[in-house]
Order: structure tokens, then C-alpha cells, then sequence
């Protein structure tokens, strides 16, 4: 005959601490970086709302060891003091952490890790947790891949066979090659296993088999890119690959239409050296009225071979250039 009002009163309770929980501590956000450079500085944050809670402490935590407290001190008029523990890898930078921020600086390979904000109320004393994972990254050594073994113009039917190197990162870099803009397909690729190096840090390297074929040449040209990637950075290296038959072809091409071509008519570079000197001699020899007696000549005959009818007129020493 007890069972009934006992039940009554736990519902009522937590009726009753479900409103209270509502109006109380909130804990909106807590932001961890995803990826920070070595030597450099991240900010962790923890936002949160108190309503009508009091504080009792705001935790930090690293792979589930407390680096960072701030708690509330009741015998200081609650004044809020912050706490510091030390951890391998963590470095606070005390003067600019505070409730709702903690700042690191001079991030090892070591500061990577889960982090996690712990909030506790005092009147409700209900506590909110959530974690983040920051990765810290050691970028490239030479930041853009190197291209080797591949030469800038090669014939048709041409094996490419060379490799993209990202040198000395952590975690390894991610490579891909793209010609055009284009994946290369994983079949003209050969992936190798990263390379340790000295501190830790590791080499990729992948390899390029590739026949060269018509479908891979864009205006006579191959563009292709390797592309190194750690996380959301980036960083690429380009070459461009001649198509060594076009341009022969095209200077062939070129030089034919510029000896027989239609289009616009030119004097031959040799013609004109020739008339020049002639010109300049003529100059030295004659004086005044005998150059303006040659110009005089030489504008009548001109006048002369236009005056004649198309058919009979034979071509001064001239060469066309096809346009």
C-alpha cells in the first residue's frame, strides 16, 4: 500500500529537476581545432550559458588528464581562480585563457590529442562534458612535392615513368597526380609505403607509369599536377609536357606557309639586308640631287609596274606568309 505515493514522488522530483535542468546550465559549444601546425598557437573554446545555475568549476582535459581548472572559491567572495597542470605537450598560455577559452601555444607533436570541456553547476549540480580531437601537423619540408624522372616533352606512344615526393612531414602526406585538372586512374599508379625519416617525421612518395596517347594531350600539351594533402592543407607542383611531334610538325607547318602560303605578302629578311646595302651605297656615292634623282627613278618605276595590266606584271622579289 506504500508502492503508489513513492512512485508519485519520484515523478514529481523529476518533474520538478527537469524544469530546473531547462532554465540551468547549458553548454552551447566547445570548438577544438582540428588541425594545428607545430610550433604555432590554437585557441580551445567552451561556450556555455549558466541561467539560473551558479558555477562550481570549468575542467580542461587532454587525453583524460586535467591540464586546466577554474573553479569557484567561496572564500574570496567566489572569485574565480584558474589552475594550471602540467601535461607533455600542453603549454597554456595563462594570460589569455579564461571561462569560455584556453589558449596553447608552441604545439608539439605531443599536444595532439582528445580535449574535453567539463562544466559543473553548483546549485543543480549537474555536470556537461563534450571533447574534440586536435591533430598537430608538421608541414613538408619543402612545403610544395617534387616531380622527378619526367622530362617537359616526349613523342607519342612514350612511357612516363617518374615520382612525386612530399619530404619530411607528420602525419605522412596524402599524393595524387592529376593530369588536366583530372584524377590520374589508380592503374598508371604505384603506391609506396611512407619513408621514416629522423625525428619522427615521414616521406611519401608515389609513381607515375603512364603511355603517353592522344587523349592525354590538350593543344599539344600534357598539364600535370601532383598534389600533396594533410588534412585541409595542401600544397601542388605543376608540369607541362610538350607533345614533341606537334611542335615539329608545327614549326615544319609554319615555315612551309611562310615560303608558300597565301595571305599576306612579306619581303624576305635576306631581300631586304640585300636592297638596304644597296640603298646605303648608293647614299655614300651620290650626293644630294643624286639621291634625289635615284628616289625620283625609283618612285616612277613603281608607278610604272602598277600602271600595268595584272596579267603582265612580274612580281618584285617578294615571299608570302600564310596567316
Amino acid at each position: 500500500m506504500h508502492v503508489l505515493p513513492k512512485l508519485v514522488l519520484i515523478w514529481e522530483l523529476c518533474v520538478v529537476d527537469k524544469g530546473a535542468l531547462a532554465k540551468g546550465l547549458q553548454l552551447e559549444n566547445v570548438t577544438v581545432p582540428e588541425i594545428g601546425l607545430f610550433g604555432g598557437s590554437e585557441t580551445l573554446r567552451c561556450d556555455f550559458q549558466l541561467g539560473s545555475d551558479t558555477l562550481y568549476s570549468l575542467k580542461w582535459y587532454k587525453d583524460e588528464k586535467e591540464f586546466y581548472r577554474i573553479v569557484t572559491n567561496a572564500r574570496s567572495n567566489n572569485r574565480l581562480t584558474p589552475v594550471v597542470f602540467a601535461q607533455p605537450g600542453v603549454q597554456v598560455v595563462g594570460e589569455k585563457s579564461g571561462l569560455h577559452q584556453v589558449v596553447l601555444t608552441n604545439l608539439t607533436i605531443e599536444s595532439s590529442g582528445i580535449y574535453r570541456c567539463e562544466i559543473s553547476a553548483e546549485t543543480s549540480f549537474r555536470t556537461i562534458t563534450k571533447a574534440g580531437n586536435l591533430t598537430v601537423i608538421v608541414p613538408p619540408e619543402r612545403l610544395k612535392p617534387t616531380i622527378s624522372n619526367i622530362s617537359n616533352m616526349y613523342h607519342m606512344d612514350d612511357s612516363i615513368d617518374g615520382n612525386c615526393t612530399s619530404f619530411r612531414s607528420r602525419p605522412a602526406a596524402n599524393l595524387t597526380f592529376h593530369i588536366h585538372d583530372t584524377k590520374v586512374d589508380p592503374s598508371s599508379l604505384i603506391e609506396y609505403g611512407p619513408v621514416s625519416e629522423s625525428g619522427g617525421l615521414l616521406t611519401s612518395v608515389l609513381g607515375l607509369h603512364l603511355v603517353v596517347g592522344h587523349q592525354h594531350f590538350l593543344n599539344g600539351v600534357i598539364k600535370l599536377k601532383c598534389t600533396a594533402t594533410i588534412g585541409k592543407l595542401s600544397w601542388h607542383q605543376d608540369l607541362v609536357i610538350e607533345h614533341r611531334n606537334f611542335y615539329n610538325s608545327h614549326v615544319a607547318s609554319a615555315g612551309h606557309r611562310g615560303l608558300s602560303g597565301s595571305g599576306r605578302t612579306v619581303a624576305h629578311p635576306q631581300v631586304l639586308v640585300l636592297f638596304g646595302t644597296l640603298f646605303l651605297g648608293v647614299v655614300s656615292s651620290l650626293g644630294l640631287q643624286g639621291i634625289m634623282m635615284f628616289l625620283s627613278s625609283l618612285l616612277s618605276t613603281l608607278c610604272s609596274f602598277s600602271s600595268r595590266p595584272r596579267s603582265s606584271r612580274r612580281p618584285l622579289i617578294i615571299f608570302t606568309w600564310g596567316e
